[in-house]
Formats: structure tokens, C-alpha cells, sequence
């Protein structure tokens, strides 16, 4: 419905059925989804490293520095947000876990895995858009690629939603500064309205 500018649709409702109870759980309840997010991650990394693969490699569809800059600084930001998720998780890690290899690993494997697929998608793609998972998910490449990127965009982004409401809470209860109820209004209700 559209009513005075506010439209709902069938794919915001799926989604908050799917993801704002995840979003209401604690860290270790949540522990199990992420997991299965990070198993379908790399899945679908080796889906579109393979994919890409077979579409064949021309290094003319890339140049050295590229020409559009202007996303580049949000898309880090995004990508490596871990400032946000730091406090809440050594709240919950156990004693015997050495946050320089946890912090340092998984920054490697993202970053390795955010260029890995960026550069082969650049070199197999031509004219792909600066968003290349939405050029994916058109399916102007392709319905395997179409899948692989609406997979990963449902699983993978959405968990990220949930699991950023879960820190933010987290953050803002563990020091007292809010109780569970009032961060519960800014980190879930709000976001997810």
C-alpha cells in the first residue's frame, strides 16, 4: 500500500519477518546464523570466483586506477565496519582468544575475498555498473550469476543487518548507559521502521 508516501511492500515485509526476530536475539543466539552466514559467504565467493572463470578473463574491461572514485570511501567503511562489532565482541569473547589474529585474520580474508571477486568480476563483466552486485542480480549476465549475487545479497547482507542491531544494543547496554528496552528502541525498532 502507498499511503501518504509511505509504501510497503512483500519484499520489506519477508524481511522483517525473516531478519528483525535475529535482530532481537542476544550475541550467542545469533552465533549459529552467522555461522551459517559465513559457510554461505564463502560458497558464494567460490561460486562467483568459478563463474567468473568461465566467462572468461579480458583485462581491457579494467584500467589501473579506474574512473569513479566517489563511492570508494563508503564502500570501505562499509565493508570493514569492524570499530562497531570490537567492543560488543570482547564483551562475549572467552579469556583464552588473541584479538590480534582474530581482528588481523579476518581482515585479510575480506579483504583478499573483496578483491579476489572484485577484480575477477571486473575482468570477466564488460561495462559492469561502480555496483556490481546490482549489475548481478539483473541478470544481464547471466541466471547463474543472477542467483549467486541474490543469495548473497539476502543472506549475507541481510544477516548483516540483524548482527549490526545485536552490536549496537550490545554496545549500548554493556556499559550501563542504556537499558536493554531503550536500546532495543534505537538499535532495533527504529532502524527496522
Amino acid at each position: 500500500f502507498d499511503k501518504d508516501g509511505v509504501l510497503f511492500t512483500g519484499g520489506y515485509a519477508l524481511t522483517l519477518l525473516f531478519f528483525m526476530p535475529m535482530a532481537l536475539m542476544d550475541l550467542k543466539e545469533n552465533a549459529a546464523v552467522q555461522v551459517i552466514g559465513y559457510l554461505v559467504l564463502l560458497a558464494a565467493s567460490l561460486g562467483f570466483v568459478i563463474l567468473f572463470a568461465l566467462e572468461g578473463v579480458d583485462f581491457d574491461n579494467v584500467s589501473m586506477w579506474g574512473t569513479e572514485w566517489g563511492s570508494l570511501f563508503g564502500v570501505i567503511l562499509f565493508n570493514f565496519a569492524l570499530v562497531i562489532a570490537v567492543p560488543a565482541w570482547l564483551y562475549e569473547k572467552e579469556e583464552h582468544v588473541s584479538v590480534p589474529a582474530v581482528v588481523h585474520s579476518s581482515s585479510i580474508l575480506s579483504a583478499v575475498l573483496y578483491i579476489l571477486i572484485g577484480i575477477l568480476g571486473a575482468v570477466t563483466m564488460p561495462f559492469v555498473s561502480p555496483n556490481m552486485l546490482e549489475s548481478l542480480m539483473s541478470g544481464a549476465f547471466g541466471v547463474p550469476l543472477q542467483l549467486c549475487a541474490s543469495i548473497f545479497a539476502f543472506i549475507i547482507i541481510g544477516l548483516g543487518c540483524p548482527l549490526l542491531s545485536v552490536l549496537t544494543r550490545m554496545n549500548l547496554t554493556c556499559n550501563g548507559l542504556l537499558s536493554h528496552a531503550a536500546a532495543n528502541n534505537l538499535a532495533v525498532y527504529i532502524p527496522f521502521l
